[in-house]
């Protein structure tokens, strides 16, 4: 983390981060007067905001954070320092432009019931704008979060702003900070995702994946300091459409006992691979749990039952109450059950290492959940391999064919391709729209 030194004139240095200072003002008298910060001191990419306050003035990346101060300020100021901040640090000017004025709002107002994918995405990210996330993060946000929508998976879809956007404001997500390239030898980079939004960083390890592996025929890139990564899905896709077979995990809050344990210590350990084949590309994304960490909250709400199996309670006993994975705080005190029981908890071991290659936390070594609105950044960490088969296959058949002749023959036996239904989901979506929650719309509208 970066020292913030600030002198009894309000003149600041600092060591590793950007600095945008500015002094706290009466929210009466704020409104009409200009924002000036004290001093604005660029020395890299990266924005720290955990020294929020030091004598009379508050360091701002874009995020209110209004309870460390007496006089809250208004959305009319706060928008003047996020658009200054984001002047200033020029942030986001190496994304693609994009504009659409629908809201989550005008949705609402409209009555609708479908949506189409541009106007969606253009309410994910606008509504991520008008709560100062910058143009670069929101829009890979957006991106992420109703693309996974588009694929039916609505638990990691637009619904996941209603948990990203109170840690935005309370600064457990620091939204401003941009990923940086930490280290990197030949096929290998690990990247720094500064406890920001996950999917910036995911993105450019994506894009360094691809880059290495052209280059070296394989590529391992990490990702340190991160957070929620959503739907994985769509990222080793993006890999496959580009030729090369992709790997991808991430750690998050500790949920599963090791085999043979009772104290939760890995996470949920999702794991994501596409292969890319001639006709169609197989694409996996699902996490070594028997049943999700959705599906176990959502029954406790509703006072369900779950099947046998899915978790054990503090004690180590299988049990159908999924109230038993929680205290009375909310904390996990049980733990989820592994897929294929000791076999799968290795493969989620697996994931763990892969995850934490470069020094990464580990899912036991989160401090804190990244799912609750409060709390220090979760620091997560993901890893994505991507190969280029081209560059070792050892016949002269086309590799591609060779893949899609394996796709073939799990259909031909009664089996399926992993990501066809996914597909067919994502280009109904992409023809006809995406059927909404009204509920759901409704909550987004009001944040």
């Amino acid at each position: 983390m970066g020292k913030i030194n600030i002198d009894s004139s309000g003149h600041a240095n600092s060591s590793g981060y950007n600095l945008l200072i500015f002094p706290v003002q009466d929210e009466k008298k704020s409104q009409n007067q200009p924002v000036k910060p004290l001093i604005v001191k660029a020395e890299t990419a990266a924005f720290d905001l955990r020294s929020a306050i030091v004598g009379g003035a508050v360091v701002f990346g874009g995020v209110l954070l209004s309870k460390f101060v007496k006089n809250k300020l208004t959305p009319e100021l706060n928008a003047k320092i996020f658009n200054a901040t984001e002047k200033l640090l020029g942030t986001g000017l190496r994304t693609p432009k994009f504009s659409n004025p629908t809201t989550f709002q005008t949705i609402l107002g409209g009555g609708k019931t479908t949506v189409s994918i541009p106007d969606l995405t253009g309410a994910a990210y606008n509504l991520l704008r008008q709560k100062a996330v910058p143009h670069g993060a929101a829009l890979s946000t957006a991106n992420a979060l109703v693309h996974a929508t588009s694929a039916g998976v609505h638990t990691h879809g637009i619904r996941q702003l209603a948990t990203y956007l109170p840690q935005v404001f309370n600064g457990k997500i620091i939204a401003f900070n941009e990923p940086v390239l930490v280290r990197s030898f030949k096929g290998m980079a690990a990247i720094d995702a500064k406890d920001g939004l996950a999917y910036p960083a995911v993105d450019k390890a994506v894009h360094l994946a691809k880059k290495l592996s052209d280059k070296h025929g394989i590529s391992f890139v990490t990702v340190n300091n991160s957070h929620h990564c959503g739907e994985m899905g769509q990222f080793v896709e993006n890999l496959a459409k580009q030729g090369k077979i992709a790997i991808m995990g991430s750690t998050n809050a500790p949920t599963m006992a090791a085999a043979g344990g009772k104290n939760a210590m890995l996470g949920t350990s999702p794991l994501a691979f596409a292969f890319p084949g001639k006709k169609q590309n197989l694409v996996a994304d699902f996490a070594l749990t028997k049943g999700t960490y959705n599906q176990v909250v959502v029954a406790a709400q509703k006072g369900e039952t779950i099947p046998k199996g899915i978790i054990l309670d503090k004690f180590g006993n299988h049990t159908t109450n999924p109230k038993d994975l929680f205290d009375e705080t909310g904390a996990t005190v049980g733990t989820m059950v592994a897929a294929g029981d000791h076999k799968g908890n290795l493969i989620a071991q697996l994931g763990e290492l892969l995850s934490g290659a470069s020094g990464g936390k580990f899912s036991f070594q989160s401090p804190s959940h990244m799912m609750r609105p409060t709390g220090t950044a979760p620091q997560a960490s993901q890893f994505i391999i991507a190969i280029d088969p081209k560059k070792f296959q050892a016949t002269g058949e086309d590799i591609y064919a060779h893949f899609q002749s394996f796709f073939d023959e799990l259909v031909r036996t009664g089996g399926r391709v992993a990501g066809n239904g996914r597909a067919e989901t994502i280009k109904e979506a992409v023809a006809k729209g995406i059927v909404v929650d009204r509920n759901l719309i409704e909550q987004l509208a009001r944040i």
